[in-house]
C-alpha cells in the first residue's frame, strides 16, 4: 500500500500516472475503512485530483468530482477558514485554470488566497503560490497589469522566505 506521503512525492516528481495509481489504490483501502470525513481520505482525494489534472485529465468529470468531494471533507472536517481547506480550493481552480475556465478559476483562487493570508499569514509559501496561480490566470484572461502585480508580490514572498530559510 503507498503511503499519502508517496503519494504526493509523485506528484511533486511529474509522476502523475504513478501518483495517481497509488492515489486510487490508497483511497480504495481508506474508503472500506476510514471514517467518511477522514482528513487522511481528504487529503488522498487532494492528490489524487491533482494527479488527474498533471496527467491530462482535467477535462474529464471525475477530475470535478473527485476535487468537490476533498473539498467537502475538508469543510467538515477542518472548517472553511483552515489552511487545509484551503488546499483543496487550490486544487479546484487550478483544475478550472487548466480546463481553461479562467473566471472560476479567478473565483476560486482569490477565495484561497484570503483564507490562506488569514491562517498562514501574508508571507507564507502557500501564499506566494497561490499568487502565481492567481497571476497566470490574470493573464490568460488578458489582464496583464494585474498579472504582474500577483506575481510580483508572488516573486517578493518567495526571496524572502528564501532568504528567511537560508542560514547563510
Amino acid at each position: 500500500m503507498p503511503s499519502l506521503a508517496e503519494i504526493r512525492s509523485l506528484n511533486q516528481a511529474g509522476r502523475a500516472k504513478d501518483a495517481e495509481a497509488g492515489a486510487r489504490v490508497l483511497l480504495s483501502i481508506l474508503e472500506r475503512g476510514a471514517p467518511v470525513d477522514s482528513l487522511s481520505l481528504g487529503e488522498t482525494l487532494d492528490e489524487l485530483s491533482i494527479a488527474l489534472r498533471r496527467g491530462g485529465k482535467a477535462g474529464q468529470p471525475e477530475s470535478e468530482q473527485v476535487g468537490a468531494r476533498a473539498i467537502a471533507i475538508k469543510e467538515r472536517s477542518l472548517g472553511k477558514r483552515s489552511a487545509g481547506y484551503a488546499a483543496s480550493l487550490y486544487n479546484m481552480g487550478m483544475l478550472w485554470y487548466a480546463r481553461d475556465d479562467a473566471s472560476r478559476a479567478i473565483s476560486i483562487l482569490q477565495e484561497t488566497l484570503e483564507i490562506r493570508v488569514a491562517a498562514l499569514g501574508s508571507e507564507h509559501r502557500d501564499v506566494a503560490l497561490t499568487l502565481l496561480a492567481i497571476g497566470a490566470v490574470h493573464s490568460q484572461m488578458g489582464k496583464d497589469v494585474a498579472a504582474e502585480e500577483a506575481i510580483d508580490r508572488a516573486v517578493s514572498i518567495q526571496k524572502a522566505t528564501l532568504e528567511a530559510d537560508d542560514p547563510d
